[in-house]
């Protein structure tokens, strides 16, 4: 159970760097087009437990919110229907999510529903090496759902 708990811990809060383009421009999961200097933020939410049940911790429509530096709002967007994926160990549940049109800025709050208070800030820059794609990866510790570090 620890080293389970230490690998998941450890495998944490990941900036996909695959590219999401191809030749034409289109989004490869089929959303907008997006180029390198594009700012339409997309990733995915991946949560542990017994997969996808109604009393999970995130939800189909919940409120994806990214703020500049300041607090300003810049976009929204929410959570996908979930997907359900196995793996040996759990069940995990992955949302989907895409913030479009975002304006140009230095910082980027990402903030998600859930029992966190904090939002996840990101550099313009680790932003566009990571082709503005990103997966945020949580798992419980103690009873409480936390992002990997």
């Amino acid at each position: 159970m620890v080293p389970r708990v230490v690998a998941a811990i450890a495998s944490a809060l990941v900036l996909l760097a695959a590219g999401c383009a191809d030749t034409t421009g289109r989004d490869d999961r089929g959303g907008p087009p997006v180029t390198r200097d594009s700012r339409h933020l997309t990733g995915e939410v991946v949560a542990p437990g017994q997969g996808c049940r109604e009393d999970t911790w995130f939800h189909e429509g919940d409120e994806v919110a990214v703020r500049d530096g300041s607090g300003g709002l810049m976009g929204v967007g929410e959570l996908s229907d979930p997907d359900e994926v196995a793996t040996p160990d759990e069940r995990l549940c992955v949302h989907d999510f895409t913030v479009e049109d975002l304006p140009a800025a230095d910082l980027y709050e990402l903030s998600l529903p859930g029992p966190h208070d904090d939002p996840f800030t990101f550099t313009a820059g680790r932003l566009r090496s990571a082709d503005w794609v990103l997966t945020m990866r949580f798992v419980l510790q103690g009873g409480e759902l936390r992002a990997s570090p």
